[in-house]
């Protein structure tokens, strides 16, 4: 009987060639924005050994991370393939928006339709909520009733007014919420007045969820794990979710900007998606726990916007065009200051090393942009789409 997958090399075992890569499902619907993580299996067992590398032939459909995780970005249609030695097998994906009606949350959320409201029977109906037991609330109606404060800032500390601070909701849902206020997107303060400036967007208010502890409140959103935005809110504001350490999901599928400072430490934010989104400001994601970031439109970006992101082993900004990189005032290149050569970066082909007519273009397979000194960054890998 001949032993299958073994044999000798210089008296060192070998391990047997990969026969055939099997991938669970076969194809997949998702809505833009859901995910899921694909099964696969190396046969034989014993070929294992030699791993497997996952990719996508359209990553401003859908994207996949090293661990086979799909998520769906935009409709349309991808193939997410698995390859092991010379095998493969493929997922067709298919990505569509609107087409079905979201899952209900398990915590059934509790929903409060605003009309005819103030803002302090508003207040008093989330609290009244809460105490029942429901930790998933959803607003209906006119921002102005929310009782999220449409100005607060550093000069202005009212965000302890919003009704949910200091409570133990996990999921808010302001997706049929509308009226949203013009709000400061990029975070700098006005030399006249000392206040932030509204910058001709309308959206989540700076500061709307800060989560940097005052008034003797530590954590002020211990159990906020999920927010819902509408697709036609335009923006996210500056310090919106500064340092909501259990936010773990943020949906704005129609949000163009997002703040300076917005999601720095958010240390349980792992995956972000954010489909719209044409320009990232001063250290949106700094300091959080970010391993997957999918920027599909996303071509203007501040300094700092990942500085210490160094969960981050999956990045995609696949927006064909050429790229504005801010720099950091004093020091130059700042964009990237995380471990780059762990992480996996997905561009668009127009910014390949030889082929490329777009700016900044690779210098090679493992090379873009630089640091703050003007060096190379070297990458885990580049794909180029």
């Amino acid at each position: 009987m001949a032993a299958a997958g073994c044999g000798k090399d210089d008296g060192k075992d070998m391990d047997p060639p990969v026969e055939e890569v099997i991938v669970e499902p076969e194809s997949l619907t998702l809505n833009a924005g859901e995910s899921c993580r694909l099964n696969v299996t190396v046969l034989p067992p014993e070929a294992a050994s030699a791993g497997v590398k996952w990719s996508c032939d359209n990553n401003s459909v859908a994207t996949v991370t090293s661990e086979g995780l799909v998520t769906a970005v935009a409709a349309g249609e991808a193939n997410v393939t698995a390859m092991s030695g010379d095998r493969s097998a493929v997922c067709a994906v298919t990505v569509i928006e609107g087409g079905q009606e979201p899952e209900p949350e398990p915590d059934n959320l509790y929903e409060i339709d605003m009309a005819g409201m103030s803002a302090d029977e508003v207040r008093a109906a989330i609290s009244e909520a809460l105490e029942g037991g429901n930790t998933g609330i959803r607003l209906i109606g006119d921002f102005s009733s929310t009782g999220i404060p449409a100005d607060a800032s550093v000069m202005n500390q009212i965000w302890n007014e919003n009704p949910f601070y200091n409570t133990d909701v996990e999921i808010i849902d302001l997706s049929e919420v509308t009226g949203w206020p013009e709000v400061d997107i990029d975070g700098l303060i006005d030399n006249t007045t000392y206040q932030p400036a509204p910058d001709g967007v309308y959206g989540l208010p700076s500061y709307a969820f800060y989560g940097l502890a005052s008034d003797g409140v530590e954590n002020p959103y211990p159990a906020l794990r999920e927010v819902i935005l509408p697709d036609g809110m335009e923006a996210i504001g500056a310090y919106a979710f500064t340092s909501c350490k259990a936010l773990a999901s943020v949906k704005a599928p129609g949000a163009t900007g997002l703040g300076g400072f917005a999601f720095m430490y958010c240390t349980a934010l792992e995956e972000a998606v954010f489909p719209a989104a044409v320009a990232v400001y001063t250290y949106a994601f700094a300091s959080s726990g970010v391993k997957s970031l999918t920027l599909p439109n996303a071509l203007n970006f501040g300094y700092a916007m990942l500085d210490g992101c160094n969960s981050l082993k999956e990045l995609s900004i696949t927006a064909a065009g050429n790229m504005t990189i801010e720099t950091f005032p004093m020091l130059g290149y700042y964009l990237f200051n995380f471990e780059t050569y762990s992480c996996r970066l997905t561009l668009n082909s127009d910014k390949h090393f030889s082929t490329g007519s777009a700016e900044p273009a690779a210098l090679s397979e493992t090379q873009w942009a630089a640091d703050a000194n003007g060096n190379p960054l070297t990458w885990s890998e580049i794909v180029f789409e």
